[in-house]
Parts: C-alpha cells; sequence; structure tokens
C-alpha cells in the first residue's frame, strides 16, 4: 500500500508504486534510487518495529530450555514454588494441627448437642387435647384399657401428641413450677412465708427425683433388664406424681386434714397402678423380641411393684410441709 515489502512502509519501491523510490515521502520522484542507500537497512523494518519482549532468543539457548520443559512434569512450577513449600510447613505445624483438632472436637459436640436438643423436644411435642387426656389417664387409670405405645411405620414410637400412652415431660416440669408456687401461697396463708423455703421445696423435690431415677435404673441393672427406654422416659414417670400432690396439698388448704387424706390415698393409688401398667408394658412392650429382652420376669415384676408403692410414699413426704 505504502511501498513493497523490502523498503518498508514510505521506503524504496522497485516497482515504481508507493510515494517516492528513495525510502522517503519528501524523496525526488522519478529518480533512480541510490545504491548507498538501498544497501542501508531502514530504521522502520519489521524487525526494528517489534517490543523487546517479543525479540526472539539466541540459538544457542532454546535448545537447553526446550529439553527442560520437556522434562519437568507437569505442574512443576507450582508444585515447587515458595508457596508450596509455605504450605507444607503450616500443615506440618503442630498449632495448625491443634487447630484442626479443635474444630472436629467442636464439630462433635455441636452435633452431640443438636441430637440431645432433638431428643429433648421429642418430650415436649404435646397438645391440649393430649395433656387433658393424659391427665384424666394419671387421675383415672382404672378407666384406661389399651397401654401399649404405639409406632410409626418406621417402626420408631410417635411423639405424645399422637400416642397417649408416650411419656412426656410436659406435665411434669408444669406440675413441678405448680407445686412449688402451690407451697408458697399456702407457706403465705398460714402467715409463715419465706423465700428460701421455696427453694428448699424445689431442690428437696430435684434431689428425690434423682434419687429415684438412680433406684430405677440400678434396679433394672442389677435385675439384668434391658427395655426398650431412656432415661427421659423414668424422669417423666417419676413427674407424674406431682400431679397427685397437687390435687392433696389443695385439698389440705381448702378442707384441712380429712379431704388431705382422702384425696392423697386416692391420688397415691392411682399413681401406683398408673405405674404398675406403664411399666409393664415398658419391661414387656407389644414390639419384636429384637427391642427387648430380660431374663427374670418376676424378679422385674416384684421391683415394678415395689417401686409404683414407693411412689405413694414420697407423695405423702413430700406434701408433709
Amino acid at each position: 500500500m505504502y511501498g513493497n515489502v523490502n523498503g518498508g512502509m514510505y521506503g524504496q519501491n522497485h516497482n515504481g508504486g508507493g510515494f517516492g523510490t528513495s525510502g522517503g515521502m519528501g524523496g525526488n520522484f522519478g529518480q533512480p534510487p541510490n545504491p548507498a542507500q538501498a544497501q542501508r537497512p531502514s530504521s522502520l523494518s519489521p524487525a526494528h518495529m517489534q517490543p523487546p519482549h517479543f525479540q526472539p532468543l539466541p540459538q544457542q539457548i532454546r535448545p537447553h530450555t526446550q529439553q527442560q520443559q520437556a522434562h519437568a512434569p507437569a505442574g512443576s512450577e507450582s508444585l515447587n514454588g515458595p508457596g508450596f513449600e509455605q504450605m507444607a510447613s503450616l500443615v506440618h505445624n503442630p498449632m495448625f494441627s491443634s487447630m484442626a483438632a479443635n474444630v472436629t472436637d467442636w464439630d462433635a459436640k455441636k452435633a452431640d448437642v443438636e441430637r440431645n436438643v432433638t431428643k429433648l423436644r421429642f418430650y415436649f411435642q404435646v397438645s391440649n387435647a393430649y395433656v387433658l387426656n393424659k391427665m384424666k389417664l394419671i387421675v383415672f387409670p382404672w378407666l384406661h384399657k389399651d397401654w401399649s405405645r404405639r409406632l410409626s411405620h418406621e417402626g420408631q414410637f410417635l411423639n405424645p401428641r399422637d400416642d397417649i400412652n408416650a411419656p412426656d415431660l410436659y406435665i411434669p416440669a408444669m406440675s413441678y413450677v405448680t407445686f412449688v408456687v402451690l407451697t408458697g401461697i399456702y407457706y403465705g396463708h398460714q402467715g409463715t412465708f419465706e423465700p428460701e423455703k421455696l427453694g428448699i421445696v424445689a431442690s428437696s423435690m430435684l434431689v428425690w427425683l434423682i434419687l429415684e431415677v438412680l433406684v430405677v435404673f440400678g434396679g433394672f441393672y442389677l435385675l439384668s433388664v434391658t427395655a426398650n427406654y431412656s432415661w427421659l422416659d423414668i424422669v417423666s414417670y417419676c413427674g407424674y406424681k406431682y400431679t397427685a400432690m397437687i390435687m392433696a396439698l389443695a385439698a389440705f388448704m381448702v378442707g384441712g386434714i380429712t379431704p388431705y387424706y382422702c384425696v392423697m390415698g386416692y391420688a397415691g393409688l392411682a399413681v401406683v397402678v398408673f405405674w404398675l401398667r406403664t411399666l409393664r408394658h415398658v419391661l414387656n412392650p407389644a414390639v419384636p423380641d429384637s427391642m427387648h429382652t430380660h431374663t427374670n420376669a418376676k424378679a422385674s415384676n416384684t421391683f415394678v411393684l415395689v417401686i409404683s408403692a414407693l411412689q405413694g410414699a414420697m407423695i405423702y413426704f413430700l406434701t408433709n410441709l
């Protein structure tokens, strides 16, 4: 366009094209080229216009470089660099290992907490209808016929909202708080109220509850009883007697000692029957034999009878203020 390849952009044109024959735009048109100027390399030749980083390597360096690249493994630039060495030293650092172990332990503890919360939430899945029917079951246990727990399609026990025979912790917890408040009202009615007495009543009830659970588990262990129950189930069964304690204390506050003994005797007997029938199905559930095994049925039934009778005695002891 502006000359031939042999003469540069504005250089010599042997064919007469372009803007001149001597390599400059202001040259003499039509004059023959000067031999000295024709042999002089043009400063605007393509070889001189390349940037510095496009300069070709010398021939003696190329084979050595290509040989190293041919024998170098894939990714050797990233594996042998300083960044890889720093990462390797960080992995083998004892502080890094300790931090990784702490993170793993924290994840395991978090999973255990979530599992326990899910298990505890199961015992508070109740409804108003369940609470009303369960209270009637505790007060009138001889009117109830079917004491076996219901199973889901997956073979798991249903929650309390869907099974009246399932243990829950809502009624024991509410009964515990209600009895402590009712005790404060009783002391206030007698004119002997002191805040410390509420703490003594609450702590004594909690201590006796823990002892009951330990006695039940210890008896089952000594008798080699293995059934499909948990310690939260035993806590729930032991906490149902607080309903009878509320009835006995309320009768004493309203009518005196005679109504107290009548209500306490009836409520205690109802709790004993409730325990007998409930634990009988806990130890002998209507589920496959693979879910429970026990060797001494007679000793187990005797132990259940003793524990059930103990519930009636605990009602009298804890309401004798």
